[in-house]
């Protein structure tokens, strides 16, 4: 279960960040700046997407593809 906390987290940094659907979760229970990173171009595209879908108002976040 996902839920506020006292002690706010302002910012999240989401190393390999897949669909990015964890990412997700939590935005849409906090207000918070989303970072996150993936290796997988077809993942990243994938998350790229799921974001646009389910926060398109939102622009605290940002993802990246990163290659090896």
């Amino acid at each position: 279960k996902i839920y506020r906390e006292k002690n706010k987290v302002s910012n999240l940094l989401d190393i390999g960040t897949g669909t990015g659907l964890l990412s997700l979760q939590v935005a849409q229970k906090n207000s918070i700046s989303i970072d996150a990173v993936e290796i997988d171009r077809d993942s990243y595209d994938q998350a790229q997407q799921n974001f646009s879908n389910f926060l398109p108002c939102a622009s605290n976040y940002s993802i990246v593809v990163s290659t090896h």
